[in-house]
């Protein structure tokens, strides 16, 4: 019970983080309806509106800047992505089938 009660804590103050930042680069890189996404957020999944509102600012950084490239990963970047999301997915997966 205590474990799961300092996991939702921790979720709630990672997701305040989230929200303050991309208010902040919505409002430096004049991204409309950020709003949307904290609210999107809030009520259907964070995790599914802070990718949406990086793509929509990567476009704006680039539509700003065409000339400057995005970032790459490296190949041991991409080993730990995958790795992570895996374990990420099955953790998910058996979560929420008990």
């Amino acid at each position: 019970m205590r474990a799961s009660r300092f996991l939702t804590v921790d979720i709630l103050f990672l997701g305040l983080a989230v929200v303050l930042w991309m208010l902040l680069e919505a409002r430096r890189l004049e991204i409309p309806g950020v709003w949307f996404y904290v609210i999107f957020g809030l009520f259907i999944a964070i995790s599914l509106a802070m990718p949406l509102f990086m793509i929509h600012r990567e476009i704006k950084l680039v539509v700003a800047e065409p000339s400057t490239p995005g970032g790459r990963l490296g190949v041991i970047d991409m080993v730990g992505v995958i790795v992570l999301g895996v374990a990420f997915i099955a953790f998910a997966g058996i979560t929420l089938s008990r």
